[in-house]
């Protein structure tokens, strides 16, 4: 297995290229919905201030201890800003794209990546995230965030197991 292998500079360059290309893609379609079905905006634009709160918050503790930022940020977002439950999903789902750029760079720079597994979960994790996204499209906003709490709830449990598990 290749364990510790870090990423060339070579490597993190070429990253590092893909992201600013793919962000400034999304900059100039910033306009539009990503769906035809997306779910229109609130007349109010979500506050600022709370929504870059959330994505440090979700940014420390997904590096921090190895959660999805999701698990903080969706709820910040839905309760400190007027997104609804499917934008903060949305958003959040985002957002996933360069803080795990910034993770892996961090991390693989200081060889703590397994590629091979990393490739894994990355292939099965975006089959999956389709599938997960246009399952959103059939609740609503408050059976979404019920699915959601359930979720939580769940697993919370298996924190403090996690050593043991």
């Amino acid at each position: 297995m290749m364990r510790g292998h870090r990423l060339s500079k070579f490597h993190m360059h070429q990253a590092s290229s893909v992201l600013r290309s793919h962000t400034k893609l999304a900059a100039t379609k910033i306009s539009r919905p990503f769906c035809s079905n997306a779910t229109p905006p609130s007349a109010e634009q979500p506050r600022r201030l709370p929504t870059l709160f959330a994505g440090a918050a979700g940014g420390l503790l997904g590096g921090l201890v190895g959660i999805g930022g999701g698990a903080v940020v969706v709820p910040l977002l839905t309760h400190f800003t007027r997104m609804t439950h499917h934008q903060a999903v949305g958003t959040s789902t985002a957002a996933v794209v360069m803080t795990g750029t910034a993770g892996c760079a961090s991390f693989g720079t200081s060889g703590a990546v397994d590629i091979v597994a990393a490739v894994a979960i990355a292939s099965t994790a975006m089959l999956a995230a389709g599938a997960g996204a246009k399952l959103t499209s059939r609740f609503s906003g408050v059976q979404l965030a019920r699915v959601f709490a359930v979720f939580q709830l769940s697993v919370a449990p298996l924190v403090p197991l996690k050593s043991a598990l």
